[in-house]
């Protein structure tokens, strides 16, 4: 993947402006950086590979280079956006499920809040964060990692999650510029339907382990065990306890696994 390629990928789409880097720290960085200069709505920052790229609470995210996409996409959300600034997360991992399923005809799941699996593995993150100048937002960065080859899978010891990546379960070609591009006109036209009543059912009918048993770490100690039931309109997880009460659980430094 070149400057060239994706300029030609992206030829039908209105991209007002791209940052490519073979190498840089982390897109996300790059991008916060951009939207204080007055970067303008989706423009993308893409990088092959990042010397340290981060997910959700700091943690170390992966991009092999030539195995691998990171692109952190910048957005500039509207009022009535900013008061439903958790469902930009599901936002991201929900384009790329569709980008799996109707360009590769891969079935996926959403893993609340930030993560895509294929057969219960993780090939895809979704880091979400926002510049605040006081109470006024600034803009977002949407950051997306996408394993797309072998070598883009992270050896078993850095793993927190079971991985793979999207050569293992197609048989079409990947080109990485072609996938970015599709990525970015299904973000651009979901987005459209976030604020409506039929977003949160289309997330939840692909969401991983729903009406599962799972457990959630909720920080501080505090672990909860339940049914998962879905997500609210804010983009909160909500869970059914054992003793049949329902809980809301807001994105943040969380960690839900299937029990």
């Amino acid at each position: 993947m070149n400057e060239a390629d994706l300029k030609q990928a992206f030829n039908d789409l209105k991209i007002p402006s791209f940052r490519f880097f073979e190498e840089t720290d982390s897109t996300n960085t790059q991008a916060l950086n951009w939207i204080s200069q007055g970067a303008p709505e989706y423009s993308l920052v893409i990088a092959e590979a990042q010397t340290a790229g981060r997910g959700r609470n700091g943690r170390k995210w992966v991009t092999t280079p030539g195995s691998s996409i990171a692109v952190s996409i910048i957005l500039h959300p509207s009022i009535q956006e900013q008061e439903k600034l958790g469902l930009f997360s599901l936002l991201g991992g929900f384009s790329v499920l569709k980008v799996l399923e109707d360009k590769y005809h891969i079935k996926a799941q959403v893993k609340w809040p930030n993560d895509v699996l294929i057969n219960n593995k993780k090939t895809a993150g979704i880091l979400a964060e926002s510049l605040w100048q006081g109470e006024n937002l600034q803009g977002l960065v949407l950051g997306i990692g996408i394993n797309l080859m072998l070598p883009s899978i992270p050896h078993s010891d850095q793993l927190m999650f079971p991985a793979t990546c999207i050569e293992v379960h197609t048989k079409d070609n990947i080109n990485p510029a072609e996938m970015l591009a599709c990525l970015i006109e299904a973000l651009i036209r979901i987005r459209k339907s976030i604020l409506s009543p039929t977003f949160i059912p289309l997330y939840e009918s692909s969401m991983a382990y729903k009406n599962q048993l799972i457990t959630l770490d909720a920080g501080g100690g505090e672990v909860y065990s339940g049914h998962l039931r879905g997500v609210d309109n804010q983009g909160k997880i909500v869970i059914q306890t054992i003793d049949g009460t329902e809980q809301v659980f807001p994105i943040g430094d969380v960690k839900l696994r299937p029990l």
